[in-house]
Order: C-alpha cells, then structure tokens, then sequence
C-alpha cells in the first residue's frame, strides 16, 4: 500500500508542476489561444498601446466636438444678426460657406427642407428658423421678424455663392 500511495503523490507532484510550468511559460509568452480567451494579462505593452490609443482617440474626439460647437455657435451668431436687419440672402450665404463641407449638414438640410425647391432655398428656411429660435418667447417680436425674413425669402435667388467666394 505505501508504494501505490507515493506513485500517486507522485503523480499529482508531476501534474502540478507540469501545469504550473505550461502557465508560466504560455503566460509569459501569449498564445492564439490564451489571447482569444482574454488570459494574456501579462502582455503589459500591448495594454499600454491600448491605452494610449484610447488616450489619442479620447484628445481626437473632443477636438471634433469643440469644432463642431464652434460651427454651430458661429451659425447661432449668424442668425442673431437677422434680428437687427441683417439681410437673409447674406446670412443663408454664410451658413452655406460655413457648412459647405459638413456632409451631415447636407443631408440634414435636405431631409427637413425636401420640399423647398433649392439648396439655398432649404438653407434660408433653416437660418430663419435658427433665427425665431432667439425670440420664441417674444410673440410680437417673432411675428415682425418672420413676416420681414419671409418677404425676403420670397426674393431669395436660387444660385448659392461658391465656396471659395465671400458672402455678399
């Protein structure tokens, strides 16, 4: 009986370190398999450059994110003006010279507006809007205004300014 019982002490002695050996060494050195499963813990480089990725893509997103408010406050800018006079014609020329780039813009102005008979008709009706946005709470206000932005929508030409020219 003794010898049965040292052959399995044995046994177990060889598994153990066998097992252990095989995840030290397959942990030092990440495998398809280990690395599949999420077990390569060990790869600290390889988390350092995720991290620092995720870092880049973090400075990345918010640089986007400041542009995209100063666009939009720069639009918000423009459409105050009309409420002290400024032309329609000018500041629609300089919404579109503004977004003339932004894809998203484009296909926002053309879902919302698809029933307006331009592209710069569709940008006038959303610079008018972004306009009464500024006096919602003013009733009598709001009338004046869409009554004087109507008028000159009414006369507004169809061929927008190219983007490389200034607004006129």
């Amino acid at each position: 009986m003794p010898t049965v019982r040292r052959l399995k002490a044995v046994s177990v002695i060889t598994l153990v370190t066998l097992g252990m050996s095989w995840a030290l060494v397959d942990g030092l050195t990440p495998s398809p398999f280990t690395t599949g499963a999420g077990w390569d813990f060990w790869n600290l480089p390889a988390l350092r450059q995720q991290l620092c990725q995720a870092h880049q893509r973090r400075a990345e997103l918010a640089a986007y994110e400041e542009w995209v408010l100063q666009r939009s406050e720069t639009a918000n800018q423009t459409a105050r003006k009309l409420l002290y006079g400024y032309p329609l014609t000018a500041a629609t020329d300089e919404l579109m010279l503004l977004f003339h780039d932004d894809a998203a813009m484009l296909v926002f102005v053309n879902h919302y507006y698809a029933q307006e008979p331009t592209l710069r008709h569709r940008y006038a009706r959303h610079t008018i809007e972004r306009a009464l946005r500024f006096v919602a709470d003013d009733p009598q206000q709001r009338h004046i205004l869409l009554q004087r932005l109507e008028a000159e929508y009414k006369t507004l030409e169809a061929s927008p300014p190219s983007p490389s020219e200034p607004p006129r």
